[in-house]
């Protein structure tokens, strides 16, 4: 598993550890339950997938952020993204 906490690392990382990797305009792949998040370029931050709307609606599980979204965050909190704001997937293989 990773043990850094720069986000630039994780896209990177996933490649060479042979997982899928897939932006947010794939027509191929459509993000899932426990995919990984990246939201770069427009934000270093990433979350955990926990269900697709399928109507352009990510909901994820974040961490380091609050209530309203601030890079001080208190808690890991439930949040609904715009597929077009989300920046790649990372979907780890099973074991």
């Amino acid at each position: 598993p990773p043990r850094f906490a720069a986000v630039r690392d994780w896209v990177p990382w996933a490649r060479s550890a042979g997982c899928l990797v897939f932006s947010s305009t794939s027509t191929t792949y459509t993000p899932e339950r426990g995919d990984i998040v990246v939201f770069l370029p427009r934000l270093s931050h990433i979350g955990i997938v926990a269900g697709f709307a399928g109507r352009g609606i990510v909901e994820t599980i974040e961490g380091n952020t609050n209530a309203a979204g601030s890079r001080e965050g208190d808690g890991c909190f439930e949040k609904f993204r715009n597929l077009s704001f989300c920046g790649s997937f990372i979907r780890i293989p099973p074991l």
